[in-house]
């Protein structure tokens, strides 16, 4: 359906991964911040894994993506097989990517005063799970800007074009890169990188639907019919409040699909996966150069 190795923070790990003729290196464990928990008490490492072409023009630059992995705010990690596979995939396209790891409930993160102040406003609705989920998800949102300032500091580095970019994410990591892209600047706050395209798989909006505003990402949404966590009505009323602002969106519902879904092997048309729609959104949205 179409509606309109630990290393210090700003270095990157050396020796890359890669397979000789692969198509992309990935370089595993690279700090990009670290931030204050409680349970135990101390500063905790945030790393992300890096993928990136293994074959590109050396002067050419390359948008980037933030994928945010799912969880529920209680668990989960970059590492996650579909996490994994769709990083893959759209490093394989062009792509520069960053798949994060992010502070969770259980180790009861500390939020600064002006974030938690900006997540009351975005996380009005109730989420799962309780305060303990909306802190933790507020300290997501606050490690995902962290990661944003760390692909701005390494643009040069990277060959990242911060022009181009997009934040996405699984479940719980989508509701985090849709405050990112739409709800942040709503509640006096920027991100160091402005969002292109936001990617919602199987997330929410709901209590900062009203923050999508024209001239924000485009927005490419694929969500499960019987989905028991986040209904189905989450995506169709974001997708509903996309199209009244005039952003370009992309909705996908899946019949019979629950929570989650494997984008690669799932069809969204005959002979057409979620994954490979996501990804010709990707290209369409931000592998042509801005005129």
């Amino acid at each position: 359906m179409l509606i309109a190795g630990l290393l210090l923070p700003g270095c990157l790990a050396p020796g890359p991964s890669s397979a000789p003729g692969a198509r992309v290196r990935r370089t595993e464990g690279i700090a990009y911040g670290e931030a204050p928990i409680q349970s135990p008490r101390a500063d905790f490492p945030l790393l992300l894994d890096l993928y990136e072409p293994a074959e590109t023009n050396a002067a050419e630059l390359r948008p980037g993506v933030l994928l945010i992995h799912g969880g529920g705010f209680h668990g989960g990690g970059r590492g996650e097989p579909r996490m994994a596979a769709l990083a893959e995939e759209l490093a394989a396209a062009g792509c520069v990517v960053a798949a994060i790891d992010y502070r969770l409930a259980g180790q009861r993160p500390v939020v600064s005063p002006a974030m938690g102040e900006a997540c009351a406003g975005l996380f009005r609705a109730p989420l799962r799970g309780g305060r303990g989920t909306v802190e933790a998800a507020a300290a997501a949102l606050e490690d995902a800007l962290a990661a944003c300032s760390w692909l701005e500091e390494n643009a040069a580095r990277l060959r990242l074009d911060v022009s181009r970019f997009a934040a996405g994410g699984m479940s719980a990591g989508a509701i985090v890169a849709l405050a990112l892209a739409y709800g942040l600047d709503d509640q006096g706050a920027a991100a160091p990188l402005r969002v292109a395209a936001a990617l919602d798989l199987w997330g929410s909006a709901q209590g900062f639907l009203e923050c999508l505003d024209r001239g924000e990402a485009a927005l490419f949404i694929v969500h499960g019919e019987d989905d028991p966590i986040i209904p189905v009505a989450r995506a169709r009323e974001l997708a509903q409040r996309a199209q009244e602002a005039g952003i370009a969106c992309e909705l996908h519902v899946v019949a019979g699909a629950a929570h989650g879904l494997e984008l690669f092997t799932t069809e969204v048309a005959p002979g057409t996966t979620a994954g490979e729609r996501l990804l010709r959104f990707v290209e369409t949205r931000l592998v042509p150069p801005h005129p």
